[in-house]
């Protein structure tokens, strides 16, 4: 075979990898022609460069869209039924043909890119002449074009005689173009191609982008307030020679993307003309670009549309949000950035990305290529004082949206209860969340029923103030309003001063118990100073059976009308020293790293919840090393190195280790816990709340809880009224009293004497013969007599 032109050899290796990629077996014409199509990425040199300039040149001049031939293609290849996984691919005998063809073209001079061009073009197959027909176009009218490297020669030595002389495959030339028109390679000549084309080619950038400039001047960006700092760099970095790609780097909802429509809004006003005059950006979306592209090469064709479209505008900056999504978008080795990377190296384009730091670590720090090419900016999060100051300039765009009016304390009351009960989010978005929110709120009161009613709107309606976004906060964390109210103004928790009169009315005999932990909790709420840690961190400490877990559970039915955000971990389960990566995951490497810990996890997801520890002698002593920070700053870090927030939350734990001396005497606990707690736990303890054992008189005052519940159950379920005598009320508490078991002896006892023959009643159906009955005690124990 003849010897071949570093294009020829470039495009011969790169029409076997399309033979491979493809399935197919063998290199055949249309592999070569793809191949030729995309002699850019031939290797430099002058001879390279030269070849590439006279493939591209005769597409041009026939006003042929190379993408689109590529694409079309692709499309007319026949799908390979098997992938070929051979180790050598060979020529076909047409693409044998294709090269001997070539090599007469050369004349003895070395196969060129654009003799085997010409040969592809000599006689084209079906594949090839399918391809021509899906633009409208036929290999006749490309191949006039065709000039070889000693035609650009003689040309570039004459006086032009050679750019009127034919080429030896074309003796009759289509007319050369008027030279009034404009020259195919500019803007005008690409818009004057695709007029001409009978299937008008739409622009990537107008079907995939967004152009935010035009935006700004429809008044659809609202005025972006602060980050002056942050724009100034970003203007700064898209003056620089190299390196001129800024890549915006900060946590979600912190106003990068602001800080893009911000550029946008200064390019319209004509402000910083010697970087924005003129300028348009464009923000590109990604996942769009993605869609669609089922078939291998559609979405590098796109690219390549891409790049080239923004090559050729030199005033345009391309915005990508999320641009971590670019490496590896596409698969394949030719993903988009492997097809950014020498437009932006040459800096043929300006770009602007953004992404958290996260991912920009995970992604594009991992491609030392990538990475050098991007300037990085960090945006932190607004301090309080610059949040609301953006606030405050969102809040005539917010007011005419919802048609509502906010008060100024309405702005400052999202910024700060979002920063202080809101911790997984950032500002500003999360305060601007709040005042959207509260807007919607405001203009839909409430659900109609009535499909047929209407209402207008039109009334007037309060200024939306703090206690209105205190309701929307509530309502997106799941916490009673009064709560979320008392982080605003501790009027606003004044419901907590009838917790004590709650729990009074359930916990029978603990009067001190339930007194100190009313006091803890409207000193927690109140804000009287400031403070650091959780809200509260008790110990309950009393023999068994006496209420130090119900008490738990009450205080959670009167903070959230439930028990469903009290945590509750029974500490024998954490009797291993290794059970600690239950509390806050398992390291990587072993098995469940990819699972939250039982209390990080349920901090995250309940920023205000009740932490039950129960009877937390049986945990291992190791494991209250984990909860040494949380009950000092409130705060406590997973495996995964996440911050759970639990400044919002309630720590109760509970032990039966009681002293033996007077449970009175505060150095008898103190005596009581030193072999089971270490000082520094017992020192991170608010409060240690002792429970006294319970008396005669508890115990009947519980009993009679029990039974008026009884006696509502068997109204409401059966229909039946039940009486108790009290001799039977009298015999079912003292046989229910025990000083060691306290309560749940009581349990047992109703059990046993009452609820058991009942059930038998309910079982056979006397019970529903008799609408009244009464309990008596009688001969040795309780007996049911109907009325």
């Amino acid at each position: 075979m003849a010897q071949l032109t570093a294009a020829a050899r470039h495009a011969w290796k790169q029409a076997a990898s399309e033979a491979a990629g493809s399935g197919s077996p063998e290199i055949e014409p249309v592999h070569l022609l793809l191949a030729l199509l995309s002699l850019e990425t031939a290797p430099p040199g002058t001879g390279a460069m030269l070849e590439q300039e006279l493939v591209v040149k005769p597409f041009l001049d026939a006003r042929v869209d190379r993408s689109e031939l590529r694409l079309a293609l692709r499309r007319s290849m026949p799908r390979a039924e098997r992938v070929y996984e051979g180790a050598t691919v060979h020529r076909s005998p047409a693409s044998r043909a294709i090269f001997g063809r070539a090599e007469t073209l050369s004349d003895g001079d070395p196969v060129s890119a654009p003799h085997l061009l010409a040969a592809c073009l000599e006689r084209p197959d079906r594949v090839l002449e399918k391809a021509l027909s899906r633009i409208s176009t036929s290999a006749d009218r490309i191949r006039g074009w065709i000039r070889y490297p000693s035609h650009l020669t003689e040309s570039s030595a004459g006086t032009g005689a050679a750019e009127s002389q034919a080429g030896p495959l074309a003796p009759s030339r289509p007319r050369s173009p008027d030279p009034a028109k404009p020259a195919p390679g500019t803007a005008r000549g690409a818009r004057a191609r695709k007029d001409s084309d009978q299937e008008p080619e739409e622009r990537v950038l107008e079907r995939f982008g967004k152009d935010l400039t035009q935006l700004a001047r429809d008044g659809k960006i609202a005025p972006i307030i602060g980050r002056r700092a942050e724009i100034l760099q970003t203007i700064q970095a898209l003056a620089r020679k190299k390196k001129n790609n800024p890549v915006l780097v900060g946590d979600a909802g912190v106003g990068k993307t602001a800080v893009v429509e911000a550029l946008a809004l200064r390019a319209v006003e004509g402000k910083d003309p010697q970087v924005l005059a003129g300028r348009r950006i464009v923000e590109l979306d990604m996942g769009s670009l993605l869609s669609g592209t089922s078939l291998r090469g559609q979405f590098e064709e796109r690219m390549r549309r891409l790049i080239d479209e923004a090559s050729a505008d030199e005033n345009l900056i391309l915005f990508i949000d999320e641009i971590h999504t670019i490496m590896g978008a596409g698969g394949g080795a030719q993903d988009a950035a492997q097809l950014l990377k020498p437009a932006l190296s040459r800096g043929a384009i300006k770009l602007i990305g953004a992404t958290t730091i996260d991912e920009y670590r995970q992604y594009i720090e991992k491609d030392p290529a990538m990475d050098r090419r991007f300037e990085k900016i960090l945006i932190d999060e607004p301090s309080r004082d610059e949040a609301v100051e953006m606030l405050m300039g969102l809040r005539a765009s917010l007011a005419s949206h919802h048609r509502a009016e906010y008060g100024d304390d309405s702005v400052a009351a999202a910024v700060d209860l979002s920063m202080r009960i809101d911790v997984d989010h950032r500002l500003p978005d999360k305060a601007i969340d709040l005042l959207d929110r509260a807007g919607a709120r405001s203009s839909v009161t409430a659900l109609s029923l009535d499909p047929f009613e209407h209402r207008s709107g039109t009334g007037t309606r309060a200024p939306i103030g703090a206690l209105d976004v205190a309701h929307v906060l509530a309502e997106k964390m799941g916490m009673p309003v009064e709560i979320v109210a008392g982080h605003l103004d501790p009027a606003g928790a004044r419901r907590l001063l009838g917790l004590e009169d709650f729990l009074r009315g359930t916990i029978k005999g603990q009067d001190r118990a339930v007194e100190a932990l009313s006091e803890r909790m409207i000193l927690a709420h109140a804000s009287v100073m400031e403070r650091r840690g959780p809200l509260a961190t008790l110990l309950f400490l009393g023999p068994s059976g006496v209420g130090k877990t119900e008490m738990a559970k009450q205080l959670a039915l009167f903070l959230f009308g439930s028990d469903k955000n009290l945590v509750r971990f029974d500490m024998s389960e954490f009797k291993e020293e290794h059970s600690i990566s239950k509390l806050i995951g398992s390291p990587p490497g072993y098995v469940g790293s990819d699972q939250d810990g039982q209390l990080t996890g349920q901090i995250r997801r309940k920023p205000y919840a009740i932490v039950l520890l129960d009877e937390v002698e049986k945990a291992h002593p190791r494991i209250y090393d984990v909860f040494l920070q949380v009950f000092d700053e409130g705060r406590i870090t997973d495996s995964k190195g996440r911050l759970a927030d639990a400044r919002n939350c309630i720590f109760l734990l509970t032990t039966n280790v009681r002293p033996e001396a007077d449970a009175r005497d505060r150095a008898a606990i103190d005596e009581a816990h030193k072999t089971w707690f270490r000082p520094e736990l017992i020192n991170r303890i608010d409060e240690i709340v002792p429970f006294d054992p319970l008396s005669p008189e508890s115990v009947g005052l519980i009993l009679d809880g029990h039974l008026a519940k009884l006696v509502r159950h068997l109204a409401e379920r059966h229909g039946v009224e039940l009486e108790v005598d009290p001799a039977a009320r009298d015999l079912l508490a003292q046989a229910g009293y025990h000083p060691e078991y306290g309560a749940r002896e009581l349990r047992r006892t109703l059990e046993r004497m009452v609820q058991v023959p009942l059930s038998r009643l309910v079982l056979s159906g006397d019970l529903a013969r008799f609408a009244g009955w009464r309990l008596e005690a009688g001969g040795e124990g309780i007996r049911f007599v109907h009325a």
